[in-house]
C-alpha cells in the first residue's frame, strides 16, 4: 500500500478540508466556542493571515472572526504580527495543543 491513503465513506478528501460556512445549529447553541475553534483551525492552517482573509476562509462574518481572535488573544493563543497586522498562533498555543510545557 505504501503512501496511499485508504478512504472510507466517513473520511473527507484532502481537497475538501477547507473550512466552509458554519453549519446550522440549534438556537440554544450560540456557536461561540465552535466559532473560536473554527477560527483557531483557520489560523493554524493558513499561517499568518489578516482578518479579512480569515473571514473569507471560514465563511464567518468579519465581526464574528474578530471576536474569536480577540478571545484567542486574551488566552495567549493568537497574536497580531507587527508590520502587516496578520494573526498567527503563539508558541503557547502550540505547546498546549501538543501537550508540552509552555516555553519560558
Amino acid at each position: 500500500m505504501g503512501n496511499d491513503l485508504m478512504m472510507n465513506d466517513d473520511m473527507v478528501p484532502e481537497a475538501s478540508l477547507r473550512i466552509g460556512p458554519v453549519p446550522d445549529r440549534p438556537k440554544a447553541d450560540r456557536g461561540g466556542s465552535v466559532r473560536v475553534g473554527i477560527v483557531l483551525m483557520a489560523v493554524l492552517r493558513t499561517g499568518p493571515a489578516r482578518l479579512d482573509d480569515l473571514s473569507t476562509f471560514t465563511g464567518l462574518p468579519r465581526t464574528a472572526v474578530w471576536r474569536c481572535l480577540h478571545a484567542l488573544r486574551q488566552v495567549g493563543w493568537v497574536r497580531i504580527r507587527r508590520g502587516d497586522g496578520s494573526y498567527q498562533v503563539t508558541q503557547a498555543c502550540v505547546a498546549s495543543v501538543l501537550g508540552t510545557t509552555r516555553p519560558e
